[in-house]
């Protein structure tokens, strides 16, 4: 409980040292206090990156932007959708019809060596 205590005290110093200077990392010697070995990994992960805040966006601008992205995709032709589609059925079809055959000369081999014949 102490180790989470100087977490989030670390993590609090950390983001007022950012709001003043603009970066921050957090020290290892912070926040390692209690030596266990996945509180270490974290801690090393944390002060090697920095603890990183997410954008805040208006929504009106996110809106906008998932248009501009969207309008950026290249969609495929009618044509290109039926000859993948026609192609995904034909690939399914030999697939089932190799495993189908697979499955066969297995169950003829195990039958052949358990009757013995």
């Amino acid at each position: 409980m102490i180790w989470l205590l100087s977490v989030l005290r670390a993590a609090f110093n950390c983001r007022r040292q950012r709001k003043q200077t603009g970066t921050a990392t957090i020290p290892p010697s912070r926040l390692n206090s209690s030596g266990d070995a996945g509180i270490s990994v974290a801690v090393a992960l944390i002060s090697h990156t920095g603890i990183q805040t997410m954008a805040t966006i208006n929504p009106v601008q996110f809106l906008q932007q998932v248009r501009a992205e969207v309008a950026k995709v290249v969609w495929p032709t009618r044509r290109e959708v039926v000859l993948t589609t026609i192609m995904v059925f034909i690939m399914a079809a030999l697939t089932a019809t190799f495993f189908s055959l697979v499955d066969l000369a297995i169950r003829f081999g195990l039958t052949a060596i358990v009757t013995g014949v």
